[in-house]
């Protein structure tokens, strides 16, 4: 089809009265301006082609919710992307939108509640996507980031938020405003600190903080009680994990290539635990036998350590439980 436009502006005319046309992995080159006849659709599926803009005619789709262009090679949006005020859910996700800036039309979609913008090489954002009050996820990761702009703590109703695979090295100010954010990935980026507003974010139930330059873990980790999966993995600077006995929720904690002499304090109190990894951390030395506690468990790696020992039959308390661990004997 994408070898024959006139083919395509024939399906369009076919289905013009469609509220769901999928032309993904068509080998699309480009939209026809025909597209102004889809008034009716609601959802419009063109990913995995090789688009490269979108004409402006697309402003004419006025019923459009849902619009995935992801893995194209879309380098420009048109101001009139901002004129489908009814989009709730843009993915561009895997294209070529560093070659232009975004358009601040972008901040005109006040519906929208979720936008995938990741892996595009952007390295800067358009502070107008902070109008789209409603967004409820945001994914800017695989980018050249290395800030976000202060206003999008102003994106109250945000729920998912992944920043990993970036530049980042902070996070962003007034983060305490989303107070709904249940997912965040902050992972593979250059972050140093982690401020106190992090902390006050109690709905958070996974948080990745993984290969960073993180040099510690406030204290404050423990008002998280509603975390299921933390991931603080390779920041080899980190040496304490401070008590984490309060997040009787956690079921996956991520401990991999620290510099931690001793397991985190309050540790046998999680026995929602299935999956503790804490691989090749060379300082680690023993673990308690409280460990044994952990009921649930079914995943124990402590594999790449200076373990001596570790508590007498411990697989024989666990049930179903995968241990992998490595015994240096001097």
């Amino acid at each position: 089809m994408g070898n024959n436009s006139s083919t395509l502006v024939r399906y369009i005319c076919k289905n013009k009265k469609k509220e769901f046309i999928d032309i993904r992995r068509m080998n699309i080159k480009k939209l026809p301006t025909t597209i102004n006849i889809l008034i009716m659709c609601r959802e419009l599926l063109a990913a995995d082609n090789d688009i490269i803009e979108l004409p402006d005619e697309i402003r004419s789709m006025i019923n459009l919710q849902i619009l995935d262009l992801s893995n194209n090679r879309i380098n420009y949006l048109p101001a009139s992307i901002g004129h489908i005020s009814t989009l709730k859910e843009l993915y561009l996700g895997n294209n070529k939108l560093f070659l232009t800036p975004l358009s601040p039309s972008l901040g005109n979609l006040t519906r929208l509640m979720k936008l995938d913008i990741s892996s595009n090489q952007l390295d800067e954002l358009p502070i107008e996507i902070s109008f789209c009050k409603s967004l409820g996820l945001l994914d800017i990761s695989n980018n050249r980031l290395s800030s976000i702009p202060t206003e999008y703590s102003n994106l109250l109703f945000l729920r998912t938020f992944n920043a990993s695979r970036n530049q980042l090295r902070s996070i962003i100010p007034g983060i305490m405003n989303w107070t709904h954010l249940t997912e965040m990935d902050l992972s593979v980026n250059c972050i140093t600190t982690l401020p106190p507003e992090l902390f006050s974010l109690l709905q958070l139930e996974i948080l990745k903080l993984g290969f960073n330059r993180l040099q510690e873990i406030p204290d404050q980790i423990a008002k998280l009680v509603n975390l299921i999966h933390l991931e603080i993995r390779d920041n080899p600077k980190i040496s304490f994990i401070p008590p984490i006995g309060s997040l009787c929720r956690l079921e996956k904690l991520i401990l991999r290539n620290l510099q931690i002499k001793a397991c985190p304090a309050g540790l046998e109190k999680i026995v929602s635990l299935t999956d503790l990894d804490m691989r090749d951390n060379t300082m680690l030395c023993s673990i308690p036998w409280e460990i044994c506690r952990l009921k649930n468990l079914k995943k124990l790696d402590l594999g790449g350590t200076n373990l001596q020992s570790v508590p007498p039959d411990i697989g024989m308390y666990f049930n179903q439980i995968y241990l992998y661990y490595f015994l240096k004997i001097k």
